[in-house]
């Protein structure tokens, strides 16, 4: 699903950056700024894939989840029905509770354990 959505939001954060009309935004710069994020969205999201990374994974659909707040927020102060936006937010906060269910991240934040942060290597031997 990360790759889907990563691939997707990428592209199409190109294709609007390159031409903001495909989305009806009439404002050129608004236009461009939307794409951009959906660029840095997607490429989050693939790097995550990349890196396999549970904590990687959370945040960029994290990313895509508040991006999602703003568009319903956005939608809801334009008048504009606010379906699509909460589906999308839907969607985002279980694609989280996914990879949460799927034992890719302890359910004790690591500020809360004794475990470092990052790997100590062992000069020992």
């Amino acid at each position: 699903m990360a790759v889907i959505i990563g691939l997707f939001s990428t592209l199409a954060g190109f294709a609007i950056m390159a031409d903001p009309t495909i989305m009806d935004i009439d404002d050129t710069i608004v236009g461009r700024q939307w794409g951009g994020r959906n660029v840095g969205l997607g490429i989050a999201l693939l790097v995550a894939v990349a890196l396999r990374d549970a904590r990687a994974y959370v945040a960029g659909f994290a990313a895509g989840l508040f991006r999602d707040i703003g568009d319903l927020v956005g939608a809801l102060d334009d008048g504009a029905s606010p379906i699509v936006p909460v589906v999308v937010l839907v969607l985002g906060a279980a694609a989280i509770g996914a990879v949460i269910k799927a034992g890719g991240l302890s359910a004790t934040p690591i500020w809360l354990t004794n475990q470092p942060a990052t790997r100590q290597h062992d000069t020992s031997q």
